[in-house]
């Protein structure tokens, strides 16, 4: 019976000298006389941490941000849309503001005739109607008459210099529907709008005009219910209520200004 009590005894010392051992610092005299090399005792547990937190933690957030990201919730209320933009817009006008009267929007169009991002950049043509019409989501259609321009940094500026004049109200850029393919337009209004913001025109087949570049108004029908999709998906910034008008029952009743190829900004 004394052996066992003497050998639980001599355990017990053991343990509570390996327990002191280890938590004393490393270079105590105790550690560097002996000559031992101590074990980190957080080691089990950082390793845990990175095995479990790191690959799936990480990956669990992204994939969360990125489904947020494309579920877009549409604003189902009353929306004063405006419509800027070149001669393209003569036709697509009828078109955007079918579908503003079928969801109970107001729609203003401005078509500046011959118009660029240059000149819309350099006049704050764009600022001085959202100041004056006060509209809550904007759709610019610009840049067809810039297909084939080579001053690509140019046109770069101008492009960001429109964007800035938008401020906080929501813009969604209609990209010029190509009859050739461009020399870097479409890519330059993608990089400042993003995919949210710009929806590309480019590839759509359209019935054209007699000159062959524009849209017949038939045409435009067909490409303002491919913006109207891709909003409807809610894949756009600030999707809203847009809903596809019932047939032989548009009303393309809307308020419409007109700035020629000579005038120089609005009055």
């Amino acid at each position: 019976m004394k052996h066992s009590f003497a050998l639980i005894a001599l355990l017990l010392c053991a343990t509570l000298v390996v327990m002191a051992y280890a938590v004393l610092p490393s270079d105590s005299g105790l550690v560097t006389g002996l000559g031992l090399k101590q074990l980190p005792l957080g080691i089990a547990t950082e390793v845990s941490a990175e095995a479990v937190d790191e690959p799936t933690g990480v990956a669990a957030t992204d994939s969360l941000a990125t489904a947020k990201a494309d579920e877009c919730e549409k604003d189902t209320t009353t929306q004063h849309v405006l419509l800027v933009g070149d001669s393209m817009n003569e036709r697509l006008r009828q078109s955007v503001a079918a579908y503003c009267n079928a969801n109970g929007h107001k729609c203003t169009s401005v078509v500046w005739y011959s118009s660029s991002t240059e000149i819309w950049a350099k006049t704050n043509a764009l600022k001085f109607y959202i100041k004056k019409l006060n509209p809550t989501h904007i759709f610019i259609c610009l840049g067809g008459n810039e297909l084939f321009v080579r001053d690509l940094d140019n046109r770069d500026k101008y492009i960001k210099m429109i964007k800035a004049q938008c401020g906080t109200v929501p813009t969604i850029w209609i990209g010029p529907p190509n009859w050739k393919k461009d020399t870097g337009i479409n890519a330059l209004i993608e990089k400042h709008f993003g995919k949210r913001a710009y929806y590309p025109s480019l590839n759509l087949k359209l019935e054209r005009a007699s000159d062959k570049h524009h849209v017949s108004q038939r045409g435009c029908d067909v490409w303002m219910d491919s913006v109207a999709a891709w909003m409807n998906r809610g894949q756009s910034i600030h999707p809203i209520r847009f809903e596809k008008p019932q047939p032989g029952k548009k009303n393309t009743a809307h308020k419409r200004i007109v700035l020629m190829p000579e005038d120089k900004g609005p009055k």
